[in-house]
Formats: structure tokens, C-alpha cells, sequence
């Protein structure tokens, strides 16, 4: 009996993955390549020709040996956001510009004062930032107006390989969502193309589908270059965070995601409820219908301690750093520390923060401070399920690379007070875009099917989760107190 398996592609900002997955989740084989490094000076930019030179380089190596096993389907997610520009020819104009590139800032600060970002934020729930294609494209008109002009088609970056897999262009509502939709009207606001001064773009946005449909199938000539069989069907896919609470199975509402990677990232699914002003953080379109991801993403996760080991640590390993740390008492002898290292973009706008130790005495101790950082991280992503406007869930999901530490997981489950579930698995966005191209081969009913994989569960402390809600909101506190220091600073 013929064996298959579905493959998952992850387009990401550092690393490109492929991977090969049995009809049950039991991941067959994994390939990866870095990302390429911008080429523009000052830029977070990355060849797009190059992006898919590697993709294919990786479709070839993941197929190798597989033998007595046949494929099913596609599914590609990836980074999100950015501008990324096709001319009439379907040709890139340019490199893609991302997420993270802040050469826009201008046009942002132009619509703040107008207030037309607050506008399309309303319609789209997400504060505008310079690594959207709005205001990345209206910096191009400033800089370089003669390329802008020829933009025939903006995309994201799962659609591009999805456009050179199978030679049609769409993109999915969770990467429609930033910065033109209307999430009540479901679909693009013709208000807001006029509002932040890029009506140009109005004809060049992709018309949505859903996730889990079937964009086209793959090339004869790709086929034949990546050692796979012409016709595979290829599902639309979605954004990189919507497709890792598809691998996840969060996908009711009320569902939430802890990722504790460089940044944080808190995920909260919700019902199709647009979020009301003032908007902090992005909403996406959860690939599964009917339901929308609150996403709020600090600038600083598991950098903090990075920062920390480094600043304060002055070379020591971290695990000495993490033992010192769990001598400290709850409360880290009443230091408390705002991990704001670097701005801030949630649970609040503040580009001039900074980070903050309050109550230190000549008492503090090394493991003090270094308690303080994790217990201050807790308290931010804490908040950040606050200003979702959810109730404080009675479990969580954590990943990344930041939740290694079983110190640092009990402190999260104490802080937020719910049971907190540690899935150390590194493909959930490989998983869920895979589960996207079974759903549009139609192998599956819809993208949701559970697998073994390792997990462990904690359990909040009722007497730390109460000294946790005092120290909580003397941090919010100390944040208030913080905020005109922050603005002006």
C-alpha cells in the first residue's frame, strides 16, 4: 500500500523551511536555508528571485530519498506584511521590502497628524506601522516614484511562491487583512486606499480567498526541476502566525498562543468581533473561517534575558544565571523591571521607552535582577491578553525559543494565573500550512486534525498566583508612572 505525505513550506524573515509530513502529523523530514540578506543599504529587504531559488533548492532536497512514498499536496505560509511588487509582466520590481523595515516612518508620523491611520486602524484593527505596504509604497513615491508607477500587483511572500508553484496569483484574508480591510465588510475599504494617499494600490491588492482552498496546481516545468509530480494541488496558505494556531489547533475562540521567541508574541482567538478603538497590536483573519487572531507583539521576549546575561550576567552561562534567579522569592525582593530595551509596540505605542528596573536597595542581588526580567516579560504578556479585550483564559499555549526554562514557564502560568500547555515542536507553521494543502486537496474535511507531540503542562500556584496579582499591578503602576517619561523622552 502506497505510502503519502504532504508538504509544508515556510517562507520566513531568517529561515526558508520545507518539511514532509505523514497524513497523521508525524514529521517525515525537515530541510531549511537561511533567508537572503538585503542587498539595500539601511534596508530590511530581501531578493524575491532569491527567496524562490532556495525554495526550489529545498522542495529538491526534501523529495530526495522518499521513495515508496508519494505526495499529496502544498501548503505555504510566510512572514507577513512588507511590500512586495510585481510589474505588469509579473516580474519583481524590486527587492521586497519587510515587515521590520522602518524607512517609512514618515508617511506613519504624517498620518498620525492627519488622523488618517487612525481610520483605516479602525477598519482593519491594526495600528499602523512603516513595514505595512501602505506606507512603504508611499515612501517609494517620495524616493523612487518612477518604480512605484510601475507596480502592477503587491503580494505577500507565501504568495509569491505560490504564484511560481502554479502561475496564478491570490492571496488569503489573514495576509489581506493589513493595513486596507474592513473586517466588518469582510472585504477591502476603498476609503482607506484614498485616506493614507495610495489609491494607486487600490487595482494592485490580490482579491482574498480562504486558506484552505485550492490556488492551482503545481507547474509541469517546476515539477520536473524540484523532482515532483506535475499537477499537485496547492492550497492559497496564509500568514506565517495564522498558520502555526492552525499546526497548534488553536482555532476556537478564546484560544491562546505565548510565543517567546526574540519578541513575543501573544496570539488570542476570537470570534469575528472587529476590535474598538484605540486599537494596540494587529487583528488577522484566522484561516479558519469565521474567527479572527488578536495578535500583540512586544519587542522584547526572550531578548530580555539575552540583554540580561549579557549586562549583568558579564559572560556568566545562563543556567548559573537561571539557578540564582530561583533563589529569588516571588516578587524578585520588590525589584520590578519594564523590558521595554528597545521601544515598544504593545500592550502599548511607545517608540521612546526604555527599560526600567524600580526598587533596587543595596540588598538587590544578582539573581534579584535577573527574576525581575523574567517575571517582567510574564507581566508584559499578561497585559497583552488584557488589552486584546478577553477574558484571562483558563489555559495558554506556549512555543519559542524562550520557553526552554521550566523557571520561566512556571512564572508565566503563576503571572497570567491559567495552566499553561509547553509544545516544544519547531514546525507548527510547517504543520499548519501542510494541514492547508490537505484541506484544498481535499484530504481532509478542514484543516484541523490533532497529533502526538511532546508536551508538558503547568499549573499556576494559587499562593504566587495571588502575590502575582499584587506585583501586577504595582508593574502597571510603575508603567503609568513611566508613560510621559517614555513620550518625551
Amino acid at each position: 500500500m502506497t505510502q503519502h505525505y504532504s508538504i509544508g513550506l515556510d517562507i520566513g524573515t531568517s529561515v526558508i523551511k520545507a518539511a514532509a509530513f505523514s497524513q497523521t502529523g508525524t514529521l517525515i523530514k525537515m530541510v531549511s536555508e537561511p533567508a537572503p540578506k538585503s542587498k539595500i543599504a539601511g534596508r530590511a529587504s530581501q531578493d524575491m528571485n532569491a527567496i524562490w531559488d532556495i525554495t526550489k533548492r529545498l522542495l529538491s532536497l526534501l523529495v530526495e530519498k522518499l521513495v515508496n512514498i508519494a505526495p499529496l499536496s502544498i501548503g505555504v505560509c510566510g512572514q507577513g506584511d512588507g511590500l512586495w511588487m510585481l510589474d505588469d509582466m509579473g516580474d519583481p520590481l524590486n527587492e521586497a521590502f519587510l515587515w521590520n523595515d522602518s524607512h517609512a516612518q514618515g508617511p506613519v508620523d504624517s498620518w498620525a497628524s492627519s488622523k488618517a491611520a487612525g481610520t483605516a486602524s479602525a477598519k482593519c484593527g491594526t495600528e499602523l506601522w512603516a513595514g505595512t505596504s501602505a506606507a512603504l509604497y508611499k515612501q517609494m513615491q517620495i524616493d523612487t516614484p518612477e518604480i512605484a508607477a510601475k507596480v502592477a500587483t503587491i503580494l505577500h511572500a507565501k504568495d509569491w511562491i505560490n504564484f511560481k508553484l502554479t502561475g496564478s496569483l491570490a492571496t488569503d484574508f489573514s495576509d489581506a487583512t493589513i493595513p486596507f480591510f474592513d473586517l466588518t465588510l469582510m472585504d477591502y475599504a476603498s476609503e482607506s486606499f484614498k485616506q493614507l494617499g495610495v489609491e494607486a494600490l487600490q487595482d494592485a491588492v490580490l482579491p482574498p480567498q480562504l486558506s484552505a482552498s485550492k490556488l492551482g496546481s503545481l507547474l509541469k516545468e517546476v515539477a520536473h526541476n524540484v523532482g515532483l509530480p506535475a499537477g499537485l494541488p496547492v492550497a492559497v496558505g496564509s500568514i506565517d502566525v495564522g498558520a502555526m494556531h492552525v499546526g497548534l489547533g488553536l482555532n476556537a475562540p478564546g484560544d491562546v498562543l505565548l510565543i517567546l521567541g526574540t519578541t513575543a508574541v501573544v496570539g488570542v482567538v476570537t470570534d469575528a468581533t472587529p476590535p474598538t478603538p484605540p486599537i494596540i497590536g494587529a487583528t488577522l483573519v484566522h484561516p479558519m473561517p469565521g474567527r479572527f487572531i488578536r495578535a500583540l507583539a512586544p519587542l522584547n521576549g526572550a531578548s530580555a534575558l539575552d540583554w540580561a546575561q549579557t549586562a549583568l550576567g558579564g559572560g556568566t552561562a545562563l543556567e548559573k544565571l537561571l539557578d540564582e534567579a530561583a533563589k529569588s522569592k516571588i516578587g524578585a525582593g520588590n525589584v520590578l523591571f519594564l523590558p521595554h530595551l528597545d521601544g515598544e509596540r504593545a500592550p502599548f505605542v511607545a517608540p521612546r521607552a526604555s527599560g526600567v528596573f524600580t526598587g533596587l536597595t543595596s540588598n538587590t542581588r544578582r539573581g534579584d535582577m535577573i527574576r525581575a526580567v523574567l517575571e517582567g516579560v510574564a507581566f508584559s504578556m499578561r497585559h497583552c491578553i488584557m488589552v486584546a479585550g478577553v477574558s484571562m483564559p483558563e489555559r495558554v499555549t506556549l512555543t519559542g525559543g524562550g520557553a526552554k526554562s521550566p523557571l520561566w514557564r512556571q512564572i508565566l502560568a503563576d503571572v497570567i494565573g491559567c495552566s499553561v500547555t509547553v509544545d516544544d515542536s519547531a514546525d507548527h507553521g510547517l504543520w499548519g500550512a501542510a494541514l492547508l494543502g490537505m484541506a484544498a486537496a481535499n484530504q481532509l474535511p478542514s484543516p484541523e486534525l490533532k497529533r502526538n507531540s511532546s508536551k508538558q503542562s503547568y499549573t499556576p500556584d494559587p499562593n504566587a498566583r495571588v502575590l502575582y496579582d499584587i506585583y501586577f499591578q504595582k508593574y502597571c503602576d510603575a508603567e503609568t508612572a513611566m508613560a510621559s517619561t517614555f513620550k518625551n523622552d
